[in-house]
Formats: structure tokens, C-alpha cells, sequence
């Protein structure tokens, strides 16, 4: 069964080659390869996106800086507030919590709106409870990973040093 899904996957790759094959951006990574330079097929790869990416972000954004990291360094933040919160409250709901975090944290960037987690509501499963639990702590904890990413691990530290392991973890 995983081959066949593997199969169907490398044959829509395939397909999508080839309708940008003739392309002069596929055409110089084509020559990259036939160079044998992985470092600049990727720099290409990486160039040629990122900069249709931040059109779309220019776009979308306009000069919105933090909300432009958010967008383009997603996973990157995802995965550390995944992390922080594992590391404090177990894995339970881990996913739920950080979409939450991330969803708030995108809607106040970009729309200006209150991250306020509802904790007396019915339903609370998808809420930190022992860390990122307000905005001042989301906010800090996001320009601690922003400023992480080029180069300046101290904010983001200290909240590694503030976030106690939960137990059994």
C-alpha cells in the first residue's frame, strides 16, 4: 500500500517537472546537477523561491516584519513552541496547544487582536496551561525565537531556563 502512494507521489513530482522543465530556472538547476553542485542547486532552489515568497508575504504583509518571520519561519516556530510546551506540560494535546499559540499569535500580528485564551470555557484541552499562557509571555517568547534564528540565543534561553521539565517527561 505505501508503494502505491509512493508510486502516485513520485508520479505527480514527475508531472510537475515536466510542465516547468523547459523553464530557464529549471534549466539552471538542471545544469547544477550536471555540475555536481548540490550547494549551488540549492542556493538556487532557495533564492529563486524565497524571493517569490516574499512577494507573497510583501503582498499579504506589507512591512509587517514580525508577521512576515512567522509566516516564513514557520515550522521553525512551530517546532520550539511544540517543544516548550511538551517540555512543561507533557505531551498531551501538544499539537492542539501549539496550533492554538500559533493561530493567536498570527491573528494578533497581523489583525492586531488580544491573545486571551478562554480557560474557564467548556472545551480547554487546546490551551497551555503552564507556559505561553498570555500574550506578554507569547510575545516574548516569539521575539526570543526571532532573535534566535539570526544569531542571539540569550531571550530565547532564558525562557528555556524558566520552563521546568513536567514530570515524566
Amino acid at each position: 500500500m505505501i508503494g502505491g502512494i509512493m508510486d502516485g507521489f513520485d508520479k505527480e513530482s514527475h508531472e510537475a517537472y515536466l510542465s516547468l522543465a523547459e523553464t530557464d530556472f529549471y534549466a539552471e538547476l538542471t545544469q547544477r546537477i550536471d555540475e555536481r553542485t548540490p550547494d549551488r542547486f540549492s542556493m538556487n532552489l532557495s533564492v529563486e523561491h524565497m524571493r517569490a515568497v516574499d512577494g507573497l508575504l510583501l503582498a499579504k504583509l506589507g512591512g509587517n516584519s514580525q508577521a512576515k518571520f512567522l509566516f516564513k519561519h514557520g515550522d521553525f516556530i512551530e517546532s520550539h513552541v511544540r517543544k516548550a510546551i511538551e517540555r512543561a506540560e507533557g505531551f498531551s494535546c501538544g499539537a492542539d496547544k501549539t496550533r492554538t499559540v500559533l493561530r493567536s499569535l498570527a491573528r494578533h500580528l497581523v489583525d492586531g487582536i488580544a491573545i486571551e485564551h478562554d480557560y474557564a470555557g467548556e472545551r480547554t484541552y487546546h490551551l497551555p496551561t503552564k507556559v505561553l499562557t498570555n500574550q506578554v509571555e507569547i510575545l516574548s517568547y516569539f521575539n526570543g525565537l526571532h532573535r534566535l534564528y539570526f544569531g542571539d540565543p540569550v531571550p530565547y534561553l532564558s525562557h528555556l531556563v524558566a520552563y521546568p521539565p513536567a514530570s515524566g517527561t
